[in-house]
């Protein structure tokens, strides 16, 4: 600074000052003088330069130390935040030296640096002061969250083993409840099966009834704590459609009957029969649905169960499922509740009927964990509907088989008579689809105003589908006029929902050829007036075929069944239970005698009950299936527990169904009838396995046919169709792999996926399943993926290629 005004004094100087002594010079005309006045210009511009040198040091020397001491100031400005700041110096000595008390420029322009360094000084202090405070804050409350985070990891883990205790006490509450309301329930149902003095039938349906509503109410209480804690798991496996409706609605025959309510399935002929899904959870949700039905429809009433197609694409079909009764309806005001927890109408009817307030709150979660949605339709006075929508896989291989309708029954005409139109509109599509002709009636006194008509003008119907239960002239009666006062010889088809021995015998005696049981299974029903007409025997000998209980009945004839319990209570049951069926049981106590049974004598079935002395059900199944003549051999789960993968637990240790207790009948005899049918006799072994054998390297043949509801040879034929289009699928995953096509993996292992779970390859479908997870992740992608892919692949074709393709 002092250098630079230095240089610019000088600089003035010479560009003043040589100018003028250069006129000057020109001026004079002698030597001499010229000489001297150089001498003297120059020592004049030398005292001039040396006295511009000192005043200028006198100029700048302030400013400079001004500078200085600004700068030290600027450079501690940045250790406001060090601890040994106010041990270091700050400037401010040489600033205040500099204040000469004058008022010149200079002395002014350092008492205003005094001043911002005066100013400075304080907010730094403040600011280091505040961080002094903030580091402590920080510390106070990075203590205190971790002593939060250390309490707040007890609560979880307390809560955790508060959860594991709640749900070991709902199981043992569960199981300890459900051991003796299995005798009380089944004691009941035994006992209302016998003639009793109509006082005391009454007290028993009470019984009945009241061990049921126990039993809903613990079913409720459970899943609800379940579906709560996460610990609800949805599966995916192949199942059949309509026999889960079937299933659905053989548990509200009686129900329904007793209340005088016609129960009716309807399923769209179009709908793929063998879905993948959660059949069980299916169930849940329409028999939750259809018992409110039936509990708030009035007698004389109707509820309709059915499902219909909204969309179907090569995977994924939307279904639309529908619970619909003639019920006293719904106030708009509580619809938005119905599926709040522990909320119910608050009606004097829905107070009347009880319950939980659960039910729904259960469907709406249950539906939700599928991808689906449910909603209610509802107006006063004419009924309520509830609407499922749900997506599930399924396989073009497994779409129904189309009907093979005889010639006899084409054209033929059908007089439908049913006071229930949804029951007549149902049979009717039903006869349209099989190229029958049908006219309906509701009543009997209009069927024989039909027939009287016909039988003037030589029109006769060639079938006569009747109703028993009807105002007026039931089924019977009108049965009875036909052949006794018109002497009509026409074949005649009874429906009813109520099986009976003296029912069947005043049938009999009516002159009515077929009996089906309600709700009408079409298959049943298509069966029925095939028989009718592809038989020689004339129309009025030909024999009555009973409801489905009895034919599960027949079945079970003459088999012999162990029964492992250890309670002396439902031994006594379960032994009563068979012996309606002519089974005859051989109880034993335990696991470890019921291993010492299976293996000593000859047996075709057990029912296994789960918690037993000395060695449980569980191991006693282990222990079974280790001798392989045993690997197939029926193995039934009877048990009270009803906690959270119990039904998948069983299963795991090779057993081959399960009923929770209480034991329904009916419930009972279609798990044995189903299960004995996988048992085959010695002599039709060899043909039935050189078909398809039970098991495959890579595929659970049995898991399919028992799920699918499939014979051997149509699963055989799915097997090796499966091996023609996949024959190539490894190399096309790996070409995709190579050009990075991601996407074509995706949609690869996602098709797999579907495909290789419908025939029972649930290696393959996990390995498709993580190949498509590990697809999404592009470039990260993991070859290893494909290399269990293309292991789990080859296996199951290897093992399809053993089967004999041409039987």
């Amino acid at each position: 600074m002092r250098s630079k005004i230095s240089v610019f004094v000088v600089i003035m100087v010479i560009m003043i000052a040589v100018p003028l002594i250069f006129f000057v010079f020109q001026e004079i005309d002698s030597q001499i003088l010229r000489q001297k006045f150089c001498f003297i210009s120059g020592f004049t511009i030398s005292l001039v330069f040396v006295f511009s040198l000192v005043f200028s040091k006198k100029i700048t020397m302030p400013l400079e130390k001004l500078y200085l001491a600004a700068k030290k100031l600027e450079e501690k400005s940045m250790l406001f935040n060090q601890a040994d700041y106010f041990d270091q110096d700050t400037g401010r000595e040489e600033l205040e030296k500099l204040d000469t008390g004058s008022n010149d420029e200079t002395s002014r322009l350092v008492h205003i640096f005094l001043n911002m360094h005066e100013i400075m000084q304080k907010n730094i202090n403040e600011l280091y002061l505040l961080n002094q405070e903030f580091e402590i804050r920080v510390a106070e409350r990075t203590a205190k969250y971790a002593k939060a985070n250390k309490e707040l990891k007890k609560a979880k883990q307390a809560a955790e083993a508060a959860a594991q205790s709640k749900s070991d006490f709902l199981a043992n509450m569960s199981h300890e409840i459900r051991t003796p309301m299995n005798g009380v329930i089944a004691a009941a149902d035994l006992a209302l099966g016998r003639k009793t003095d109509p006082k005391v039938e009454k007290y028993l349906k009470i019984i009945q009834s009241s061990g049921y509503s126990l039993i809903s109410i613990i079913n409720d209480i459970l899943d609800f704590s379940k579906i709560e804690a996460g610990k609800l798991e949805i599966e995916s496996k192949p199942f059949n459609l309509n026999e889960l409706f079937y299933r659905v609605a053989d548990l509200f025959a009686s129900r329904a009957y007793k209340k005088g309510i016609e129960l009716i399935i309807d399923i769209e002929p179009e709908i793929p029969e063998t879905l993948i899904g959660d059949p069980l959870r299916l169930q849940q949700i329409i028999t939750n649905l259809g018992g409110n039905a039936i509990k708030f429809t009035p007698e004389k009433g109707s509820v309709s169960m059915g499902v219909r197609q909204k969309s179907i694409d090569q995977e994924i079909v939307i279904l639309e499922f529908f619970v619909k009764d003639t019920g006293m309806g719904i106030e708009p005001e509580y619809i938005n509740e119905l599926f709040q927890p522990f909320t119910q109408v608050d009606t004097p009817e829905a107070k009347k009927q009880g319950g939980t307030g659960l039910g729904l709150t259960i469907c709406k979660q249950l539906t939700e964990m599928m991808d689906g949605r449910i909603w209610v339709e509802s107006e006063v006075g004419q009924g309520t509907t509830f609407r499922i929508s749900m997506p599930f896989y399924y396989q073009a291989e497994t779409k129904k088989e189309k009907l093979i309708i005889p010639d006899e029954i084409k054209g033929i005409k059908v007089l439908i008579v049913d006071d229930n139109k949804d029951n007549r509109k149902l049979l009717e599509n039903f006869l349209n689809i099989v190229g029958c002709q049908s006219r309906q009636a509701c009543s009997g006194k209009e069927a024989l105003k039909y027939l009287k008509t016909h039988k003037y003008e030589n029109q006769p119907f060639d079938l006569i589908v009747i109703d028993w239960m009807m105002p007026g002239l039931d089924g019977i009666e009108t049965s009875k006029i036909i052949r006794e006062q018109y002497r009509l010889d026409i074949p005649i088809i009874m429906l009813t929902a109520f099986e009976d021995d003296d029912l069947l015998k005043d049938a009999q005696k009516a002159g009515i050829n077929v009996f089906l049981s309600k709700p009408v299974d079409m298959s049943d029903f298509f069966n029925a007036v095939k028989n009718v007409f592809t038989n020689t025997i004339p129309a009025r000998d030909k024999q009555i075929i009973s409801t489905r209980m009895s034919i599960y009945m027949d079945k079970l004839k003459g088999k012999k069944i162990l029964v492992a319990e250890d309670n002396i209570t439902n031994q006594e049951i379960a032994k009563e239970v068979l012996s309606q069926a002519e089974i005859e049981a051989v109880v034993v106590s335990n696991g470890r005698q019921a291993v010492e049974a299976v293996f000593a004598a000859s047996f075709d079935a057990v029912l296994m009950d789960i918690q037993m002395p000395e060695m449980d059900g569980y191991e006693a199944t282990r222990q079974i299936r280790k001798n392989p003549e045993f690997r197939s051999f029926p193995i039934i789960a009877i048990t009270a527990s009803a906690m959270k993968g119990d039904q998948e637990k069983c299963m795991k240790t090779g057993m081959n169904a399960y009923i929770s207790k209480p034991l329904n009948q009916e419930e009972l005899f279609r798990t044995l009838a189903e299960c004995l049918e996988l048992k085959i006799p010695e002599k039709t072994n060899i043909d039935k396995h050189s078909i398809l054998p039970d098991a495959l390297p890579g595929i659970d043949v049995l898991s399919v046919l028992k799920n699918a509801a499939i014979g051997r040879s149509p699963l055989k034929r799915i097997l090796i169709e499966f091996m023609k289009n996949n024959e190539n699928t490894s190399d096309s995953i790996w070409n995709a792999y190579e050009r990075k096509e991601w996407k074509t993996i995706r949609s690869i292992s996602h098709m797999i996926k579907g495909s290789s779970s419908s025939i029972g390859a649930f290696n393959l479908h996990q390995a498709a399943c993580n190949l498509e997870k590990a697809s999404k992740m592009n470039d990260s992608f993991d070859k290893s993926f494909i290399n269990n892919f293309e292991s789990a692949m080859l296996q199951v074709l290897h093992s399809i290629k053993t089967l004999d393709h041409n039987s």
